[in-house]
């Protein structure tokens, strides 16, 4: 079964393909996330407490801040 989420911002993720679409680029998954928690603020992707940051998935207090508030 195909999970499919979007985010209003241009975040989309497809459960059984691992991807996430930002803005129309194609990112891999970091092999920790799951895509329970997808939050977008000012074109920024955090997702489940990591956030997408030059060219790298990072785990960082402000991701982690919008995974659990």
């Amino acid at each position: 079964m195909n999970n499919i989420q979007v985010n209003g911002c241009g975040v989309i993720v497809i459960g059984n393909e691992r991807i996430v679409y930002i803005n129309g680029k194609e990112i891999p998954f970091h092999p920790n996330m799951k895509g329970n928690n997808i939050t977008t603020i000012d074109g920024k992707a955090y997702i489940d407490g990591f956030e997408y940051k030059n060219g790298k998935w990072k785990r960082t207090l402000k991701a982690l801040f919008h995974k659990w508030f």
